[in-house]
């Protein structure tokens, strides 16, 4: 189940991807309602030129961050286990 406190930083990369392709949708449409459109494919393939540039650096961002974490985790000693003890049992204080 997904967690917003465990992966912060997939759900930010989601909404900055989300909002590059509301932006770029927006202002195609924006261009193709102010008419001869065929008069401004430059601004069409800039745009999505744009947008696809920044969505490769946003992966990219969110790849190296992952890689990061793991290794951050993978130098990370272990936790010590915690004896289990039988449902029902205390454990006992023998000194």
């Amino acid at each position: 189940m997904f967690s917003f406190r465990s992966d912060k930083t997939g759900f930010f990369v989601t909404i900055i991807l989300l909002v590059l392709l509301g932006v770029a949708v927006v202002s195609t449409v924006v261009v193709l309602l102010l008419g001869h459109w065929d008069e401004h494919v430059w601004i069409l393939k800039w745009v999505w030129g744009t947008w696809w540039v920044l969505c490769i650096i946003t992966v990219l961002t969110r790849l190296a961050i992952f890689r990061w974490q793991m290794m951050r985790s993978a130098n990370r000693p272990p936790r010590p286990q915690e004896q289990e003890t039988p449902k029902g049992k205390e454990p006992s204080s023998s000194s």
